[in-house]
Parts: structure tokens; sequence; C-alpha cells
């Protein structure tokens, strides 16, 4: 078994062992698998999304770091993703947006933080638009969704049709050398190519992406954090963000980080994360650890 097989294998054991249960939710767009289970701490529930060819699981060193802020850890597959089934009906924007609301609705009574890398960036903005009463704060991270003069030579840069493709691809994805360079690659190609997010990044079409009145709208707290050396998105991408997002918005751009500034600095990220929730208003998340 290879070093990616045993990374999948071993982190939804992970978060198992770490009491979160595994269970599918049934919508109209078909099931959404999620892991949900207790935190250690007080604060409100940490409700996590994840990216394009991502799956939650990926999420489980980065849970087990949050756990002790919060009474409740929930972390759905995005459908034709990890374990949640493609939607009825296709793939689309608004197809996954409208399965994992009627998901997050059936499992989410209460106002949580949200948290979203990539992709799940873009759908933490549209649950937040959805369910401003739900969301506590959102927490960004290199998030999807801003327009692009041509959203199809955009897209493009998701085609790992080669190992040279993903290889360029994972050089604007990491903010960082490693030597698992290769393994990396070879990984991403894999789970980028599949069924689930192919067919996503076929289907996503202009009207899809967000608009400046959505984003400056937002009400509730926000932190985001863009990595200095993301290659994935592009810097017109940051531009509209910071543009757009309302003047309350935390916005930190820190330097060696990429695309998921989890896997290239998972400390930093904890702190910033750590000091945002400790300056929410009114409702403070607990410390217990």
């Amino acid at each position: 078994m290879g070093l990616i097989e045993e990374f999948e294998r071993l982190t939804p054991w992970l978060l198992e062992r770490r009491g979160l249960a595994r269970r599918y939710v049934s919508t109209p767009r078909g099931h959404i698998h999620l892991f949900d289970g207790p935190g250690r701490g007080a604060g409100a529930p940490l409700l996590f999304l994840h990216g394009l060819g991502s799956r939650a699981a990926d999420y489980a060193l980065l849970m087990s770091r949050l756990r002790h802020r919060t009474r409740r850890l929930i972390a759905p597959d995005v459908p034709g993703h990890g374990s949640s089934p493609m939607p009825v009906g296709g793939m689309s924007v608004p197809t996954v947006e409208a399965a994992l609301l009627s998901a997050v609705d059936q499992v989410l009574d209460e106002p949580a933080i949200v948290l979203g890398n990539s992709m799940g960036g873009f759908a933490a903005i549209r649950f937040a638009l959805a369910r401003p009463h739900r969301v506590r704060a959102l927490v960004l991270m290199s998030p999807g969704g801003a327009p692009e003069p041509d959203i199809q030579a955009f897209l493009k840069r998701f085609e790992l049709n080669s190992r040279a493709d993903a290889l360029w691809f994972i050089d604007r994805f990491l903010g960082r050398p490693s030597r698992l360079r290769p393994l990396l690659a070879a990984g991403v190609q894999s789970r980028m190519m599949a069924r689930g997010p192919r067919a996503l990044v076929e289907s996503v079409r202009d009207v899809d992406m967000l608009k400046p009145h959505e984003l400056s709208g937002l009400s509730m707290p926000i932190l985001m954090v863009w990595g200095r050396e993301d290659g994935v998105l592009t810097p017109q991408q940051l531009s509209f963000f910071r543009q757009h997002l309302p003047p309350h918005a935390q916005i930190s751009t820190p330097a060696r980080t990429g695309h998921v500034p989890y896997l290239d600095d998972m400390s930093g990220l904890i702190e910033m994360i750590e000091s945002f929730l400790d300056r929410l208003p009114a409702t403070r998340a607990a410390r217990t650890g």
C-alpha cells in the first residue's frame, strides 16, 4: 500500500477513534456522508467544508487541533467526493449547494463556526448567504468562487491529464518545497480526475460565481486566510475578495503558505483561528485544554 493510500485509509479511522460517528443523511439530491461527533470544549459547533477533489476526512488533523474549542464537530463529504455518491440530477454547483444545505439543515440547529478551504470556502459563503442565522462566524481558507474573465480557461488548470500537469499543479498548490512532491502529485491527479470532481469542474458556468453584493452583504465575523504562495487561484481573485468583503472581515496572507494553509503551516493557522475565535463578540469560544 502506498503512502497516499495509507493516509486515505487512516484518516477516517482517526476521526472514528476520536468519537466522530460516520452517518448518511438523505436529501432530495441523494445521500450525503458526514462525520459528526462531540468536541472537548464549550464553544459553538465547527462545520468543516472541504475543497475540490478533497474529502471531509482530510480535515482530521485540523479537527483534532481545534477540538478543545468546540462542543461539536461536523464534516460532510461533498456529493461525488469521499463517501458521498454522485447527486441525483447530475453534478452542478446549484445541485451541490442544495444537497449540502439540505444535509446541514438536518444535523445543525444552532449557529456554527463554518470553515471552508477552496471550493469549501465558496460553499461556506453560499451557506452563510442562505442561512445567516446558522453562521456564528466564517473562516475562509483561499476560498473559491471569485469571477474570472474567462472561467473556462481558468478551470483548465484543474484538468490534470498527465504527470506533468499534476506536478505543475502541486508546485502551485504547496507553499514550500516538499520531498513528497512526486507522491503528492500522483495522489492529487487521481483525486482531481475522479468522476465527481471532473464532472463538477465541467459543469461550472459564469452564473455560478459569487457576486460583489453577496460578499459585501455578509454580516457575521469573517477571517480569510490566503497563502501568499497560492498559485492555484489568481491574484485577481484575491483582489475580488479584498475589494468586496465587508470592512469588518479580517484578511491574513501568511508567507510560505500555499492553497491549503493547514498543509503548509498547521500551527500558524491554528494560532490565527484561535485568536479570531477569542475576539468573537458576545459568545466567546471556550478553552478547556
